[in-house]
């Protein structure tokens, strides 16, 4: 959380800034794409704090109590899955607004 957060405010940021300045016209696709995985990540940020938090007592209290059992790897796995999915998104944001496509 210390690297991605900042990272993806850095990231919506660099993506604003020259549309405010006049460089970029908010319909530029890389511009509009880039603007729905941030506020899918939003999303997906309130859904982390509800669920990515009470999880992780979860594995830690599953894993105190009975060791790496399945429902710790379960969890595990589930928490995984869904940290995959947030980076999958990051990197397509990343690669939108590199790329500039579309301009």
């Amino acid at each position: 959380m210390r690297i991605f957060t900042p990272a993806s405010i850095l990231l919506v940021s660099s993506g604003v800034a020259p549309v405010l300045n006049g460089d970029w016209d908010w319909s530029e696709p890389f511009i509009s794409v880039g603007l729905l995985v941030w506020l899918v990540w939003l999303v997906s940020f309130v859904a982390g704090v509800a669920y990515l938090g009470p999880t992780s007592g979860k594995i830690k209290a599953e894993m105190s109590a009975n060791g790496a059992s399945l429902r710790a790897q379960e969890l595990i796995s589930n928490v995984l899955r869904y940290s995959r999915i947030e980076l999958a998104l990051l990197w397509i944001t990343v690669f939108m607004m590199v790329g500039k496509l579309g301009t």
